[in-house]
C-alpha cells in the first residue's frame, strides 16, 4: 500500500506521517531532502534527525539527484518531495513508462496567511484579484490554495490560516522570487499578511559560493 501525505511547510503533514509509520511495524526510513544553505539550514536539519532517530528512524539525506538513491530493500520510507505524478504511476503500475524530468530552473513560493496566524484568525474574508482560482496572464505563477473555501453565493474567501500559496517559477531564484512577490501584489483580503524575507537565506547562501 501506498500512503502519500501532502501539505505546506509546518503544516504538521511529518508529524501525521511518522505517526502512520509507526503503526506498521517495519523498519523506519526517512527521506530529507532539505537543501542546507547555511548554519540555521544544518543546525535545524540535525534537530529533526535527533528527533526521528528517537522514533528508530534511520535518516537519509538527499536533496539531488533522488534517482540515484540506493533504498532499503524492506521497509518504510517517508518522501519528503510532492511528486504526485511520480508516486500516482507507483500506484497504477506504470512508473517504468513514466519520464521524471527535473528542472535547471527555480521556484519560490510566498504565503499568504490569515492575520494573527498561527494563533487566532478570523475566516470568511473576500479574496479579490484572482479568476477562477488563478491570477490571469500569469503563465510563470501558479497559485495554491490551502485555506479557501467558496461560499453558496459563489464568493471565494478565507477558510484557514496559510490561505494562498502564490508559486513563480523563472531561470534563477532571484528572478523567480520577484516574480512570486509582484504577483502577490494582485492579490487582497482583509489582515493579509506574508513574510518579506522568503528564499533570502538561499540568495546568501549562493553570493557566498560566487
Amino acid at each position: 500500500m501506498l500512503t502519500l501525505v501532502l501539505g505546506g511547510a509546518a503544516s504538521g503533514k511529518s508529524a501525521y506521517a511518522e505517526s502512520l509509520v509507526l503503526k506498521t511495524g517495519l523498519p523506519r526510513y526517512y527521506l530529507a531532502t532539505m537543501q542546507v544553505w547555511d548554519a540555521e539550514c544544518a543546525a535545524r536539519v540535525e534537530k529533526h534527525r535527533k528527533m526521528r532517530a528517537q522514533k528508530q528512524f534511520e535518516t537519509l539525506e538527499c536533496p539531488l539527484h533522488l534517482d540515484r538513491l540506493a533504498l532499503p530493500g524492506r521497509g518504510t520510507v517517508l518522501l519528503e518531495s510532492d511528486l504526485l505524478k511520480v508516486m500516482t504511476a507507483c500506484t497504477e503500475g506504470t512508473l517504468a513508462d513514466t519520464e521524471v524530468k527535473f528542472s535547471d530552473g527555480a521556484a519560490a513560493c510566498v504565503i499568504l496567511a490569515s492575520g494573527g496566524y498561527p494563533v487566532a484568525y478570523e475566516k470568511g474574508k473576500p479574496i479579490t484579484g484572482l479568476v477562477d482560482g488563478q491570477l490571469p496572464d500569469e503563465p510563470n505563477v501558479t497559485v495554491y490554495h490551502s485555506g479557501t473555501t467558496i461560499t453558496e453565493d459563489g464568493q471565494l474567501v478565507t477558510n484557514g490560516g496559510r490561505v494562498l500559496g502564490v508559486t513563480a517559477t523563472a531561470p534563477g531564484l532571484p528572478r523567480a522570487i520577484s516574480i512570486a512577490y509582484e504577483a502577490a501584489e494582485h492579490i487582497h483580503f482583509d489582515k493579509l499578511h506574508k513574510r518579506t524575507d522568503i528564499g533570502m537565506r538561499a540568495l546568501k547562501a549562493l553570493a557566498e559560493k560566487e
